[in-house]
């Protein structure tokens, strides 16, 4: 089995990136007058606020190995091996998003950056649900019959 890295959609990285850039538009609207400079400074702050949001939100990946299923997160990396996926959840991610994920348990945390570059894991990382999770549907909607979907099933999880 080829390895196989997915990055996460265009679709799930805009929609990620767009409330933070649309909530900083509107307060420069409101807050710069005269209106038209207000909403140049909209523009210019949705462009830039949302180019780097998506940007960041793009760099992280999805590997599949024929072993192990690893994860890179923008501050960590998740190292999940097959045999320790146990369920496939269906559930709303940030109140709107429907996602599938796999459920793990003995996976391995590394503290690498997005970038590749060694990192510090986050405080309120110990005992947080993104060390047991994997919302393989952020990073391919028909991840059932492909290779995720392949290795899940050989696994013994129902998918």
């Amino acid at each position: 089995m080829p390895v196989t890295q997915l990055r996460i959609r265009w679709s799930v990285a805009i929609a990620s990136s767009a409330p933070v850039a649309v909530i900083g538009a509107a307060f420069c609207v409101v807050a710069i007058p005269p209106f038209g400079l207000g909403l140049g400074a909209a523009i210019v702050f949705v462009l830039l606020a949302g180019s780097m949001s998506v940007r960041r939100v793009r760099r992280r990946t999805l590997t599949v190995h024929p072993d192990v299923l690893v994860v890179q997160r923008d501050q960590y990396r998740l190292s999940v091996p097959w045999s320790q996926v146990t369920a496939v959840q269906s559930r709303r991610h940030q109140v709107v998003m429907r996602v599938e994920e796999l459920v793990c348990c003995g996976a391995a945390v590394g503290a690498v950056r997005s970038s590749g570059r060694p990192s510090v894991l986050p405080k309120r990382l110990e005992g947080h649900a993104a060390l047991s999770r994997v919302m393989v549907s952020l990073y391919s909607k028909d991840w059932k019959n492909g290779p995720i979907g392949e290795k899940v099933r050989a696994a013994g999880v129902h998918v």
